[in-house]
């Protein structure tokens, strides 16, 4: 396969966002408009390989460039030694996406933020939490500015038990935690985990959306000593355990049946 296929698919998404090509037809429209509309298994599928790309690595590279839509487009004149590495591919599909997330168009936003939930808590795609964390951010921060939490009603239901395809709040919210305890095991990982936690608490629990509400306080400082720290072996492990835990318990505090549990 080709490494630039990502690079290339890059462009081509972009493009089709640009052109409306990525806008699913909603129920309700003309029989003719359906039939010119893109179909949702292939805005699907673009949007996959997309987010995929996010986590590639040097490992999977080869595996990533044999998918299905890898296969599409990967008769190309590139040579081996022009081809990009894994990470230029992967920052570039992160770009991608975060153009994608701060300007998307309802019926796109609806296919892409149920799979960007289901991602964030899949442990394969790890290496692509600080892209993937700073995209549903977005979406976050962009619904706030709609008009009677519309949008934002919507978003919630991709975090309802029950639903098709949706994500539930507490493995959620669990994986996130466990993953901020590793916070520069990636570049941007710990920051990009808390911001999205401090987006998305409303989302998971009532009272978690109380305590953390943006911009929280609480999360403001773990994220300036990151900040701070700068690296893993600046970093005191047991004062970061300890302050993360210590956000747990008075979550769980605040809860009503907390003395049931």
């Amino acid at each position: 396969g080709d490494p630039a296929v990502g690079l290339l698919l890059g462009e081509l998404i972009v493009a089709f966002a640009g052109a409306d090509l990525l806008t699913v037809a909603e129920p309700g429209c003309s029989s003719d408009y359906l039939e010119d509309a893109p179909k949702l298994e292939h805005v699907h599928t673009l949007l996959a390989f997309l987010i995929d790309q996010t986590a590639l690595t040097q490992n999977t590279d080869a595996e990533q460039s044999s998918s299905y839509v890898a296969k599409l487009v990967t008769k190309s004149s590139y040579q081996a030694a022009d081809s990009p590495s894994y990470l230029e591919i992967r920052g570039r599909a992160g770009l991608v996406l975060g153009h994608l997330a701060g300007s998307l168009k309802p019926p796109v936003r609806l296919v892409l933020w149920p799979m960007l939930l289901q991602t964030l808590v899949n442990p394969a795609m790890r290496v692509g939490l600080p892209v993937l964390c700073r995209a549903v951010t977005q979406i976050l921060t962009g619904a706030k500015v709609e008009p009677e939490g519309k949008v934002r009603n919507e978003l919630a239901l991709s975090l309802r038990p029950g639903r098709e395809r949706s994500t539930q709040p507490e493995a959620l919210l669990m994986w996130l935690l466990v993953c901020a305890h590793s916070p520069h095991e990636t570049v941007g990982l710990g920051l990009h985990v808390l911001r999205c936690l401090e987006a998305l608490s409303p989302f998971v629990h009532r009272i978690l959306g109380e305590i953390w509400e943006a911009p929280s306080r609480r999360l403001q400082t773990l994220c300036a000593y990151l900040e701070e720290s700068g690296a893993a072996s600046r970093l005191d492990p047991s004062f970061w355990a300890a302050a993360l835990s210590q956000e747990v318990h008075f979550f769980l505090s605040a809860l009503p049946e907390h003395d049931d549990l």
